[in-house]
């Protein structure tokens, strides 16, 4: 992976949905990569909107693309010749830069994504991809392509940053994103069947908790932290805001930004605890301090 891929300034968090669950975990930390199938190593975890605003993101992101032909790719074929960095999303090979080509990756419901990506074949895997693993997720020799395995719970994941989770991790899309973020996923009530397939953690490691609202499957939850009221939150570091509250980076113009919990008022259009109410985008609305 060679850049740290942006997220985006949304209210809406990712969905799991609960046919995908099972695929997108990417097994243990000590397995080779060779154990999972070709949808568990793309991390297919479904995005979609949530109405809960509780882990904010940071940064930008492009929208997803459609499947199709990626060009003249392949370890065989030509690279690019374009400007195209390393997981940013493409058309043709043409689009991407020297020594990469455009991959179809993360196959969801028959929709791809097109990313530029380093090409490699699986008998000179070492060779092309050094300790990474060389996959292709359409099962063609012309989207194989290069990618690595975070061990960090709450890492960048997905074919914009052509990474996968690494252990039992889910790699939980953003909204309209082809990037996301590793997760470990928990039960929030262990003694019921949550009705998912897939590993469904009955604790959480060390402090964090199950935390309820991130995903809309009843009964799953994202293991992380709770913060308080104007403390700083981040899906990025697994701090998650209360459910009243949104996490919104005190300059949305500035990818660097931190973010923190701020009010809702969104329906009530008042402020309980200070600050302005303002709108955003027409999305929602926070209390401005």
């Amino acid at each position: 992976m060679s850049k740290r891929a942006h997220l985006s300034f949304r209210r809406v968090v990712p969905v799991i949905a609960s046919s995908l669950i099972a695929l997108s975990g990417c097994g243990g930390d000590d397995e080779s990569p060779k154990d999972h199938d070709a949808a568990g190593k793309g991390g297919e975890a479904a995005a979609a909107g949530s109405s809960a605003g509780r882990g904010g993101s940071s940064g930008a992101a492009g929208a997803a693309g459609a499947a199709g032909s990626s060009g003249r790719g392949g370890a065989a074929g030509a690279t690019g010749t374009g400007s195209g960095v390393e997981g940013e999303e493409c058309m043709t090979t043409a689009d991407c830069g020297t020594d990469l080509v455009c991959v179809i990756s993360a196959i969801t419901e028959d929709t791809g994504i097109r990313v530029c990506a380093r090409p490699c074949a699986p008998a000179t895997e070492a060779a092309d991809c050094g300790s990474e693993s060389c996959e292709s997720d359409t099962g063609r020799a012309q989207d194989a392509h290069c990618r690595n395995y975070e061990p960090a719970p709450f890492a960048i994941c997905g074919p914009g940053a052509t990474a996968a989770c690494g252990g039992q991790r889910t790699c939980l899309f953003l909204p309209d994103a082809p990037i996301g973020i590793c997760v470990d996923v928990c039960a929030l009530d262990p003694s019921k069947d949550a009705g998912v397939d897939g590993p469904l953690l009955e604790k959480c490691p060390g402090t964090q908790t199950c935390i309820s609202d991130i995903v809309d499957q009843a009964g799953v939850g994202i293991c992380g932290t709770e913060v308080k009221r104007d403390e700083v939150c981040g899906i990025d570091m697994g701090k998650f805001c209360p459910a009243s509250d949104i996490c919104f980076p005190d300059d949305p113009t500035n990818d660097d930004s931190p973010q923190h919990c701020r009010e809702d008022c969104t329906k009530s259009g008042m402020c309980t605890m200070g600050g302005t109410c303002t709108a955003y985008r027409n999305l929602f609305s926070y209390c401005k301090k």
